[in-house]
């Protein structure tokens, strides 16, 4: 599993008391479940607006030309996104 380190106004956040790390979940996008369906509800929902729903295609008139973008610096690890998608590709790891 992958984790990330954050760094707080004192130092460094707890993973455990010890060591002074924390881990905390990142949202991920799994292209292969991605629908790329507009609206996409996770982009809709995000808060932070960190996730991004990209233009529809012209194509393929009710999908977005590309897969949705995360912003990591916007998104607050909410993990209101993986919740939200109807197709299970967001996932918090």
């Amino acid at each position: 599993m992958l984790h990330f380190v954050a760094k707080c106004e004192k130092g460094v956040r707890h993973l455990c008391e010890k060591e002074g790390w924390m881990r905390f979940k990142m949202p991920w996008l799994d292209r292969s479940k991605c629908t790329r369906e507009l609206p996409c509800r996770a982009a809709e929902l995000c808060k932070q607006a960190a996730f991004v729903a990209g233009p529809e295609s012209g194509e393929e008139p009710g999908k977005m030309e590309d897969f949705p973008l995360i912003d990591l610096e916007r998104c607050k690890q909410c993990g209101d996104c993986e919740h939200v998608c109807s197709a299970g590709a967001v996932k918090m790891i």
